[in-house]
Formats: C-alpha cells, structure tokens, sequence
C-alpha cells in the first residue's frame, strides 16, 4: 500500500501545469461515390451515395461544396478540387454535426480523400 501511495504522489497531478481547454472536435467518416459534381458562381458542389460497406446511417445521399478550407487529398497529397471525378470513391470526414431530415443531408468542415487507384 505504501509503494502505491508513493506513485501517486510522484505521478500525480501537478498543480505547478496549467491546463488549457482542449476544444472538443466532432467528426465521423465515411465511405461514398461520387454522383454529381455542379460548378455555379466558381462554387463546386458534390452530391455523393454513401457505400453499402458503411453504417446504415451513412449509406444514404449526401451534399456538400468544396470550400477553401476543404482538404482533398489522393495517397497522401493535396489535390485540387478539380480532380474530383463523377464515379469516384472517397472517403468523407465532416467535422461539424449535422442534424437534420433534409435529403441528401448536407455536411460542412470537411476532409475529403480520393480512394481510387487512379485519379
């Protein structure tokens, strides 16, 4: 017993640390082909299916549009909006919540990655 009081006190909270608030960051990812791809007013919008290999909740249509902080990437390197094609699979991470019944469910603050072989 004494040598487990001993660690906790050598291992334990350090009052002398500050501590910061580590923002809490929401996120999900899934599996989708791509179905449509519209370009309006130099804004690229992605319908996409959700792949069958997902969770139910994530099988169904989805929307979403390129924005400059949108990170698209193919083995491991950024590419560039334009190298997305209709017929590709990619994998989707949103980082923001989305609540709602609207369909195809649109999703904001992602990361998008080109899951083919080829571009």
């Amino acid at each position: 017993m004494g040598i487990g009081f001993g660690i906790g006190i050598k291992y334990g909270p350090r009052p002398d640390i500050a501590f910061s608030k580590v923002e809490e960051v929401i996120g999900q990812t899934f599996y989708a082909s791509i179905e449509k791809i519209d370009e309006k007013n130099n804004v690229i919008r992605i319908n996409a299916k959700g792949l069958e290999i997902n969770d139910s909740n994530y099988r169904g249509d989805f929307t979403f549009a390129i924005e400059e902080e949108t990170e698209i990437t193919w083995r491991g390197e950024k590419i560039h909006a334009s190298d997305l094609k209709e017929g590709k699979n990619i994998s989707i991470t949103f980082l923001e919540k989305v609540e709602t019944e609207e369909t195809p469910t649109p999703l904001k603050k992602l990361k998008i990655q080109v899951l083919n072989d080829e571009l």
